[in-house]
């Protein structure tokens, strides 16, 4: 998830509205329309428009299928878009009779946070059908990206609900049921039973270090797999590995990992847009409350860090929840806020501004101090950091279009009393990141890299290393190696706020490859060494922040 620095913070991806947009497929019952997901980015996954993305029913019954029974439907986002901070969701619902009728939603799953917006990721999810007959129902798949720009993007299978079915159809319904459960099993990542070679490297660098606690802490909340119901304030020790629990959050929590019917999505959601306020030592991150999953962040949620508890939430100014979702808030450590929101330009459509202002609770203030100049092409917001002492708003900004390569740009935004924006390329030719922190001590723009997409061993399990970020002219340097090829996934999920500028420490978590399992990096930036923790799962951790800087 997600996240940044000194004052902590972040995010929320952003937005476009160019060629590249999210795709998604469905595979089982079959779609309406030509089918081929052996490419990312392929038109057959690229329909949008109500009520079934342009395609018309061909006069075809693609299933027969049980009422009242589970069914097993399988589809793949054959693009990500996920937005950091607020992100989308896919749904899946049904309509008794042709597409005319109106669709009831059977379930909803959030979306998770890809490295590459090329990543194709296939989905099993068991869904109760309705106890009806119909001799004709449509199946419906939509991926709502919630990026200002994107428009929903739909699939339709046309079946039919009937207990009547023949010798071959009961056969072939034990069948995929069956095997839905396994792939549905191995989604939730139960643990194998055999270790792979990637396991067994990141075990064996794991294993270098003391399994002594650290006395050092990482926090976050935690939105099980294992236990969907409960949402807890966690910390975790970065050298064990282990997680204690703090407390349980009295609102529930959405997770990719969870399939939710049409209801449970009215809850309070707590999402990645946050920050941790030292001198309070409190953690504050933007929930909302509304009739579905699309509903605007619109309050504050605080945690106080020490004692675990949860504080009242604050509501926001009504004239910042009007004019955009705000996309990250970060602490100024002078009472207040620094907010970040990507505007729609309804004049100019396909562009966005970025609009950075100051916010405080009591008394409720919020106050626009800059707009950037319309972009249409770097809207995916990354990751910010700030500079509180010259008063700079870094913003790491990525390319809507460039699916692998990740070309960003850095906006520098001086917020003090002559507001200004600089705008620098950066130089990804050699490190990609998807993240900065602002190192307090030194000055420097530190950022977690796992090299770039050309490299050989990149798409599987890439090198990783610590650069440097030049705001001056974008150059992106080395500084050390943090972890071997072979053993972690080049995703950029394990990004965690806050540099510990006590210990001079910047903490990542590590994917293992293929495999359900984690480590926490502690990246000493004093002494250019890595220790590594026990090995975990940490993945379900959501908002992870170190609080010492």
């Amino acid at each position: 998830m997600k996240l940044i620095h000194s004052v902590a913070i972040i995010l929320i991806s952003l937005a476009l509205l160019v060629q590249i947009e999210a795709h998604i497929c469905m595979i089982n019952p079959k779609q309406r329309g030509k089918f081929d997901i052996s490419t990312a980015g392929n038109p057959t996954c690229f329909r949008h428009g109500e009520p079934c993305g342009g395609q018309k029913f061909d006069g075809k019954i693609k299933k027969h299928i049980t009422p009242g029974q589970t069914f097993f439907i399988k589809w793949q986002q054959n693009y990500n878009h996920y937005e950091i901070g607020y992100p989308g969701y896919m749904d899946i619902s049904y309509a008794a009779g042709n597409d005319s009728k109106p669709f009831v939603v059977l379930a909803v799953i959030m979306d998770f946070y890809a490295y590459a917006q090329s990543n194709r990721q296939n989905y099993t999810v068991p869904i109760t059908i309705p106890n009806i007959n119909c001799s004709h129902c449509v199946l419906r798949i939509r991926y709502n990206s919630h990026k200002p720009g994107e428009q929903t993007f739909i699939q339709c299978s046309d079946v039919s609900f009937s207990h009547k079915k023949s010798n071959d159809d009961h056969h072939e319904a034990e069948e995929e049921v069956y095997q839905g459960w396994k792939e549905w099993r191995s989604q939730r990542m139960t643990l194998p039973k055999r270790a792979s070679d990637y396991l067994k490297f990141a075990a064996l660098l794991s294993d270098r270090f003391s399994a002594a606690s650290s006395g050092n802490y990482i926090y976050g909340i935690s939105a099980s797999p294992f236990d969907l119901d409960e949402a807890n304030y966690v910390k975790i020790d970065t050298a064990t590995g282990e997680i204690i629990k703090l407390s349980t959050l009295s609102a529930p929590l959405t997770n990719q990992f969870r399939v939710y019917s049409a209801k449970q999505v009215i809850d309070y959601v707590a999402i990645q847009a946050f920050c941790y306020v030292y001198k309070s030592d409190m953690m504050y991150t933007i929930v909302h409350k509304g009739s579905n999953a699309d509903a605007t962040a619109n309050k504050l949620f605080a945690i106080d860090r020490a004692k675990g508890n949860t504080k009242a939430n604050d509501s926001l100014a009504a004239e910042a929840v009007n004019i955009a979702p705000i996309n990250a808030i970060m602490d100024d450590e002078e009472g207040g806020f620094i907010t970040l929101q990507i505007v729609k330009l309804p004049r100019k459509p396909g562009y966005f501004s970025f609009l950075v202002s100051r916010m405080n609770l009591k008394p409720k203030l919020f106050q626009p101090i800059i707009n950037s100049q319309p972009e249409n092409l770097y809207v995916n917001f990354l990751w910010s950091t700030l500079d509180t002492k010259n008063k700079i708003c870094y913003l790491l900004m990525g390319n809507e279009n460039s699916a692998d390569k990740l070309l960003a740009k850095l906006y520098v935004v001086h917020y003090g009393t002559q507001p200004g924006i600089e705008i620098v390329n950066l130089n990804v030719s050699r490190y990609t990141i998807g993240a900065i922190h602002f190192y307090k001590k030194t000055g420097e723009l530190l950022a977690v890299s796992p090299g770039v997409a050309p490299r050989k061993d990149f798409k599987r399990a890439p090198q990783w290393y610590l650069v440097s970020v030049n705001p001056k002219n974008g150059h992106i340097t080395k500084k050390f190696q943090i972890a071997p090829n072979g053993a972690f996934r080049p995703v950029f999920s394990g990004n965690i706020a806050n540099i510990d500028e006590k210990r001079d420490k910047l903490y990542y978590r590590f994917e293992v490859l293929d495999e359900p399992a984690d480590v926490i990096a502690s990246i000493d930036l004093k002494n250019n060494a890595v220790s590594y923790s026990k090995l975990g799962y940490f993945r379900h951790v959501i908002n992870l922040y170190s609080p010492s800087h």
